[in-house]
């Protein structure tokens, strides 16, 4: 196990991570309720960060960190971690399916490397899609983790529709809740760019915590949820503070104070 490491200092301020959130499969359906569809971000090239740590990430079946796909089952999106095609539990997957097309194995992408079998040590995890160079991409801690070619199966990401909002922490399914995540999640943020290696380096920053508002990249987050550091808004314990600037604030559902923790990367 790493030692955590809470703080780093950018210029004269300091920028912590002191909180997570924990989601449990025993009990109450626990997730974030995002506010937006985000359906332009996913017409185009895009990238999805998050600190996880899984309680145990070689698990059967899949674990959505964050996901949606509407009524008629057209337009998906989702990341986590799933089993492969063939079986072999705990690499990270990329689902993208745009006006019904992607329902393929090339389209059902997977990282070449495996995760840790039980609960393991918190992991930066990075999902791409780069519409310039037609590639899936996944980074863990820093490190490439393989790509996959997505439109061999013909997929237009500008076709992309849908009215169903993604969860964070499971699988929105057209309003139903879906294959959740077991563990914790200390951040996430939304990017409208497809981030290579050097990104990926840059975001996971030495394992210290980063300011996504706080650098070149700044002007392309479309959301970023700080899982408990950003404080109530107005009040309200149950909304979580969208940092992005473009005011899609969260509902957490199910997360009680007991699910806010100090374990953080």
């Amino acid at each position: 196990m790493l030692p955590s490491v809470r703080t780093a200092t950018l210029g004269s301020s300091k920028f912590s991570d002191d909180y997570s959130f924990e989601f449990n499969l025993d009990t109450t359906n626990e997730y974030i309720q995002t506010s937006s569809t985000y359906q332009s971000v996913f017409r185009g090239s895009w990238s999805i960060v998050a600190w996880i740590k899984c309680e145990d990430a070689q698990t059967t079946g899949q674990q959505i960190i964050f996901g949606g796909y509407n009524t008629d089952n057209e337009d998906w999106i989702y990341v986590g971690i799933e089993e492969n095609d063939t079986g072999s539990p705990g690499k990270l997957r990329t689902y993208y399916k745009t006006n019904d097309v992607g329902d393929t194995g090339l389209s059902n992408d997977l990282s070449s490397s495996y995760l840790a079998d039980g609960q393991g040590d918190w992991l930066h995890c990075i999902w791409s899609l780069d519409v310039s160079d037609n590639l899936f991409r996944f980074h863990v801690n820093g490190t490439p983790q393989g790509t996959n070619a997505y439109d061999a199966v013909g997929i237009d990401e500008t076709a992309f529709t849908t009215d169903i909002n993604p969860n964070i922490g499971n699988n929105n399914s057209d309003g139903s809740i879906a294959n959740r995540f077991e563990g914790k999640i200390s951040e996430i943020a939304l990017y409208n760019v497809a981030f290579k290696d050097n990104d990926a380096i840059t975001l996971y920053n030495g394992r210290e915590p980063f300011d996504h508002k706080d650098w070149s990249k700044a002007q392309n987050v479309a959301l970023w949820f700080r899982m408990g550091d950003a404080g109530a808004i107005g009040g309200d314990e149950n909304v979580i503070k969208d940092l992005s600037g473009n005011g899609n604030n969260g509902t957490q559902q199910n997360i009680d104070a007991a699910d806010k923790t100090g374990d953080t990367p």
